[in-house]
């Protein structure tokens, strides 16, 4: 059968709409009723991807380090066309570095935020079986709105965190605007956010707070 140029969006199945992953055509995939052997196959392809992301992470940081010195080296040496030329060309490469991780907001409530403070600012809490989708948001005013006039009005304050997320494994999930262009949002599956989570680059971070808790 003919096949569509890979176009690097996320394919969704067919039969429940979640997102498909691709595991390549090697890997031999087990029957349909053999429920142990398909766990096995998920926590080998979920054991793969979090070596994979900490590799890129470390290599990453590595290379990041080695250009800000280089910068700080160069910045100490007296003034020449050819050293400022070869510092912009420095911090246009560290930029590209920095870029391959992508911003994302959340807002919670005074419940959610102890048990991120409890993973040391590091996880999102598990869903709760009757919220089947994790939602994150795309830009701080559409936190903000959720934080000051939901989560204000239901626990009593409400909180904007921010954080950071590898911007290749984002791209599997599909943006949703649920409103005006502002309200624009990512749907991860619940069973879905520990790996969600472990694409979380750096701390997640407070950046606004409203109501009785503020800090």
């Amino acid at each position: 059968m003919r096949r569509e140029p890979y176009s690097g969006e996320p394919v969704l199945c067919p039969s429940c709409g979640g997102v498909s992953h691709n595991i390549g055509y090697k890997i031999p995939v087990p029957p349909k009723n053999k429920k142990e052997s398909w766990d096995a196959l998920r926590e080998e392809i979920f054991g793969n991807q979090q070596v994979d992301l900490e590799n890129r992470i470390k290599s990453r940081v590595r290379r990041t380090h080695a250009l800000e010195k280089e910068i700080e080296k160069l910045e100490s040496r007296p003034e020449t066309e050819g050293r400022a030329k070869e510092i912009r060309r420095l911090r246009r490469k560290l930029e590209s570095i920095q870029s391959s991780t992508t911003t994302l907001f959340r807002p919670v409530g005074p419940a959610e935020l102890d048990l991120i403070r409890n993973s040391d600012w590091t996880r999102f809490p598990p869903r709760l079986p009757e919220q089947p989708i994790f939602y994150p948001v795309l830009n701080q005013e559409y936190a903000r709105q959720i934080a000051r006039d939901w989560n204000v009005k239901d626990s009593g304050s409400g909180f904007v965190t921010r954080f950071e997320v590898d911007k290749e494994y984002m791209r599997r999930f599909p943006r949703k605007i649920v409103g005006g262009s502002v309200h624009e949002e990512l749907w991860v599956p619940a069973e879905e956010l520990d790996e969600f989570n472990s694409n979380i680059v750096g701390p997640i971070e407070v950046v606004e707070s409203f109501g009785d808790d503020s800090v």
